[in-house]
């Protein structure tokens, strides 16, 4: 056994809370995470996602439905974790692949690439060839015209669901009624027009109790001066969502356009495009953008997930769909479990 990582950790619970005093200590190595709790094993890894010094695992149970387990992790950064638990679970699904493609004598078929932001191991066998990679462990859409460091940095909003390039921001609420006080303390991924939007209801919702008026004001500061507009590659990207947040789709999509006729085709602006048409309720504009994230990035699964909600808000039936054949194949060879939920592309 290789161990990669020493860690100290404390589960969450449901409610954000670390359980326990002290922090446990566990192994992750290529035989899986492993502590005085019990064990993972590394064939039921899926994805790690950090959120701060927290990292959302999803894991298999025994089912084989995925399931997250979110832990706090002290030792080492929580980024150097996820990075070697993705690294992990990469490689364990792409051995597994080879392995059934050289059993029906396929081998030669595997096509794989290592993601630079992750180091995750993207397995793009039956995919078509395409101008961009989405890498499913770190959700990072690799573009020859856009350098590491900042496709690195461009992900979903939490708030907005439009990729743009969210930071964390503190959301404090503190209350005092006579004889009872409490307060509410959260993390969220926003984008600086959401974190704005965020800070000013946190600065009017703290205003009468004063206490948690400092927080407030240090998160508005971050919000308007943090220093962090979008430049370079995806210069417009935020300008061209706020747009499409008003419900002027035809407006934001031309940005979009732009965005993407420099990057010689972009995945993420077309599939901010399809959000646009879709919150106007424009279905079949936001289809063919779906469609052209698809075909701009093979394997971008966001832009899979677009376009199987508007085709079924369409009463189309999404499997007739060639842009979505490797994705319903990934599906069915997961042997998933009957659901009244519709199918994620996300849980593969």
């Amino acid at each position: 056994m290789d161990v990669l990582l020493n860690v100290k950790y404390r589960n969450v619970d449901q409610q954000g809370r670390p359980q326990g005093f002290l922090a446990s200590k566990a192994t992750l190595s290529d035989l899986g995470f492993e502590s005085k709790l019990g064990k993972i094993e590394c064939s039921r890894f899926v994805r790690a996602e950090v959120r701060a010094n927290r990292v959302i695992l999803l894991v298999k149970n025994d089912a084989g439905v995925i399931e997250p387990k979110v832990i706090e992790v002290y030792k080492p950064k929580p980024a150097a974790f996820a990075r070697a638990f993705n690294r992990i679970a990469s490689d364990t699904r792409t051995l597994a692949h080879q392995a059934e493609l050289e059993a029906q004598g396929r081998g030669s078929e595997l096509r794989v690439r290592r993601c630079a932001a992750c180091d995750g191991m993207v397995d793009l066998t039956d995919f078509p060839e395409s101008h961009e990679m989405y890498c499913p462990f770190c959700d990072t859409v690799s573009n020859a015209a856009v350098p590491s460091k900042e496709q690195e940095k461009i992900r979903v909003c939490d708030r907005c669901g439009f990729f743009s390039m969210p930071r964390t921001i503190t959301c404090f609420y503190f209350y005092f009624l006579l004889v009872v006080y409490g307060f509410s303390y959260q993390r969220k991924h926003m984008c600086s027009p959401c974190m704005r939007s965020e800070a000013w209801k946190m600065l009017a919702g703290n205003f009468l109790f004063l206490l948690g008026v400092p927080v407030a004001l240090t998160q508005l500061g971050r919000a308007y001066f943090g220093g962090t507009a979008l430049s370079g590659a995806y210069q417009g990207l935020e300008g061209a969502n706020v747009v499409a947040r008003k419900l002027q789709p035809e407006n934001a999509a031309a940005k979009y356009a732009e965005i993407a006729t420099r990057l010689g085709g972009s995945a993420i602006a077309s599939f901010n495009a399809g959000v646009a048409f879709a919150s106007a309720k424009k279905m079949a504009e936001a289809q063919r953008a779906f469609e052209t994230s698809l075909r701009v990035c093979s394997n971008f699964e966001p832009g899979g997930n677009g376009l199987i909600a508007v085709m079924t808000e369409q009463k189309l039936d999404p499997r007739t769909s060639p842009l979505l054949a490797v994705f319903f194949k990934q599906v069915d060879a997961q042997q998933l479990p009957d659901s009244s939920e519709p199918i994620k592309l996300s849980n593969i």
